[in-house]
């Protein structure tokens, strides 16, 4: 990790996610950063290299702070979350408009909420295999994101994942998810093609609503619960697996 914590640069900034005053102190007066308490040195640090943001260190890449972003959102197209990194927080990338590839570290465990919403360019993405949860809101409104393989530790999708994903068109998901939050498909109108896990429990309410190109899913023996319109406006009725 760098030494030169105490002044921002233009191109580098860090944060410590424990004492969350550093950061606002850091950007309060043309750029110059506040003292420090040499006892306690950062744990992040971000660092823009043209149109790519780099985040190094450990723990979870947390600083949301309404909309007062350190950098301007719509200027970053690639993200590298480098290794030691365990989670992203809430918010993290989320309206980063120009936003096309972001590389995940194996030690990433955690994905908050909205931390992908209305990242509208943004294509693809490889998730690690050590991931193990997904939040609300993850890539809704992603509209160019058009594959997505979902490893075999994460156990549950949340509410509205991938909710109008609009040019999203196959998905497939690890054995080891045994719950699919409300809407988290909702509105996915070109999603074809789906792999539901064979150990899949609990289809919540409008999971897959208005996913008008499905066709055919099928549904595991092991699902004991159907909510409401969980597959309204699909073109075929369900099949299921025996």
């Amino acid at each position: 990790m760098k030494n030169e914590w105490n002044e921002y640069q233009g191109d580098s900034f860090c944060l410590n996610p424990s004492d969350y005053y550093y950061f606002q102190e850091m950007f309060a007066s043309n750029g110059q950063a506040a003292q420090q308490d040499p006892e306690h040195e950062p744990d992040l640090l971000f660092e823009t290299e043209g149109d790519t943001l780099h985040i190094y260190g450990s723990g979870t890449a947390d600083f949301y702070d309404g909309e007062n972003f350190p950098i301007e959102k719509s200027s970053v197209q690639s993200v590298i979350v480098h290794e030691g990194i365990t989670g992203l927080g809430d918010y993290l990338f989320s309206d980063f408009t120009a936003l096309r590839s972001i590389a995940l570290p194996e030690t990433l465990r955690v994905i908050g909420d909205f931390v992908f919403e209305g990242c509208a360019s943004l294509q693809e993405i490889d998730l690690p295999s050590g991931l193990r949860s997904i939040g609300d809101f993850v890539f809704s409104g992603c509209s160019g994101l058009k594959t997505i393989r979902l490893p075999e530790q994460v156990t549950s999708l949340g509410d509205f994942v991938f909710e109008n994903c609009d040019r999203l068109q196959c998905v497939t998901m690890g054995d080891g998810i045994d719950y699919l939050g409300y809407s988290v498909f909702e509105q996915c109108i070109s999603l074809k093609q789906v792999t539901l896990p064979q150990h899949l429990r609990v289809i919540s309410d409008r999971a897959f609503y208005g996913c008008r190109s499905l066709k055919k899913p099928e549904i595991p023996d092991t699902v004991t619960f159907v909510g409401d319109q969980a597959f309204f406006g699909m073109r075929q009725e369900l099949k299921k697996v025996s």
